[in-house]
């Protein structure tokens, strides 16, 4: 038989296993309280936090799908969870506005946007996942066609901040881009170009066929650009990268340019006198430059000629704030008081669809 002193130890310890168990345990998902809720906050980037309790079914039947929402979108969308049974985080849940459990809320960027609820019937993996990655506040400019790669540098040139510019294969923008930008958006302007065939880094003067990404910044007032060559194109080292930008201990000077030393003077002279040696050779001038008819015409590219499929036209820039998807109103449970303890969200039956299938897009830590 068990004494008083151990029984009320053990129903102590009630809530804590059950905040432990209700994600697995291998999960990426990190449990917040009130003071690392707030540091969390401070990072000023997208994040996603459900408000769970241990005791709820429903919570317990999303944790595996938030799970695997949490595994495809960490580390570029950070993933918390917290628990609002336990007494030390109940203030914070009343301040969120949690009402019913499980409450999931999208937060753009940290505290300077208020925060999206999900309230979609859908609580798959898949669907946190869509719903999270397309929020990511909209802050690059979209550069569709090559010709807008120049005047762009040159009008952006009065920004008082550096500009960052991606030159990608992908067909839509990496999420990785995204946010980074909404992250550095304080201090840097990002812009991105889909560059098809390698055309756009060819008209910057880049290789013309780039299999992977370019990283182009432009310091304030300038239209050179220094190339990002600092490793991998992954979160990581564009993370330090950006961070030292911002903070202005990133090296933003240009490589010097080669010059002549003393002793090659006289190799130049020689090479020039040589050079004029040549055209005075009789057998070379005796022999007539062909005129512009008799000349052969070139052979053109087909990728690069006139014919070529012409730049897609370029849409009027748009930044679309993020908006909740329109879905059916789930029952709004009473507000939750001390005394009694907060009525369960009812969840709408669906197929349960798991994320980390190979047929589910996953995102890519690296541009």
């Amino acid at each position: 038989m068990l004494t008083t002193p151990l029984l009320a130890l053990m129903l102590s310890l009630i809530p804590s296993l059950a905040t432990a168990a209700i994600f697995p345990a291998d999960t990426t998902v990190k449990m917040l309280d009130a003071k690392s809720f707030k540091k969390a906050m401070k990072a000023n980037e997208t994040s996603l936090v459900a408000f769970v309790a241990p005791w709820c079914g429903h919570c317990q039947r999303m944790a595996p799908e938030y799970s695997n929402a949490a595994l495809a979108l960490t580390p570029l969308i950070p993933v918390y969870a917290v628990d609002c049974d336990d007494e030390k985080n109940k203030r914070l849940c009343a301040e969120q506005g949690v009402q019913g459990f499980p409450t999931v809320k999208l937060f753009p960027k940290g505290n300077l946007i208020p925060p999206i609820t999900y309230d979609a019937p859908e609580r798959t993996g898949s669907a946190f996942f869509y719903w999270a990655s397309r929020r990511v506040p909209a802050v690059v400019k979209k550069l569709y066609n090559v010709d807008d790669l120049k005047p762009w540098i040159e009008q952006s040139a009065s920004s008082p901040k550096p500009r960052a510019l991606l030159l990608t294969k992908a067909k839509k923008l990496p999420l990785l881009w995204k946010v980074l930008a909404n992250k550095y958006s304080d201090n840097i302007d990002f812009a991105s170009h889909r560059n098809r065939k390698g055309k756009g880094s060819k008209a910057l003067g880049y290789e013309e066929k780039e299999e992977s990404s370019i990283v182009l910044v432009y310091p304030p007032g300038e239209t050179r650009a220094i190339r990002y060559d600092g490793g991998p194109t992954k979160l990581v080292p564009l993370t330090e990268y950006f961070d030292a930008i911002a903070n202005g201990t990133a090296d933003l000077s240009y490589p010097e340019e080669p010059t002549v030393a003393p002793g090659d003077e006289t190799a130049s002279t020689s090479e020039a006198e040589a050079d004029e040696a040549v055209i005075d050779n009789p057998a070379t001038a005796s022999e007539p430059e062909p005129t512009p008819a008799e000349a052969e015409p070139e052979l053109e590219d087909d990728e690069e000629s006139s014919t070529s499929e012409p730049e897609e036209p370029a849409p009027e820039h748009i930044v679309v704030e993020a908006v909740e998807e329109p879905s059916e109103k789930t029952e709004t449970p009473e507000v939750v008081d001390e005394a009694p303890e907060p009525e369960v969200v009812a969840e709408a039956e669906t197929e349960q669809v798991v994320l980390d299938t190979p047929s589910e897009p996953r995102p890519v830590d690296e541009l």
